[in-house]
């Protein structure tokens, strides 16, 4: 899927980054999050309304970020930045800001 459609289909705000594995050799990214189907927009009344996915970005360059011990860190935002970037900024228990950036030729959701 492309990125852009991917960041309009689904709201990340409030799910919870779990962890986070950068592989170079293959330009892999995968993140683990705590979604919130229930921020979503065609969420159903009476089904889970939060759950763990994988979400894998191929094709990954320019990865950045300051490495932290992750731990169930509220996503404030997910977004492409004016510079065609793609942002994951994070705020952890303590009100600790990082961000993640990079570029990716694509994305996939796995549950």
């Amino acid at each position: 899927m492309k990125v852009t459609d991917f960041l309009k289909t689904f709201n990340f705000h409030d799910s919870l980054l779990e962890h986070c594995t950068y592989k170079t050799d293959s330009k892999e990214l995968l993140f683990e999050i705590d979604f919130c189907y229930w921020v979503q927009e065609d969420y159903k009344e009476g089904f889970d309304e939060n759950g763990i996915v994988k979400v894998l970005f191929t094709g990954v360059s320019d990865f950045k970020y300051d490495e932290y011990d992750i731990c169930s860190d509220s996503i404030l935002n997910f977004v492409i930045n004016k510079a065609g970037k793609i942002e994951l900024t994070v705020e952890t228990d303590d009100g600790d800001i990082h961000t993640f950036s990079f570029l990716s030729d694509s994305v996939e959701m796995y549950k």
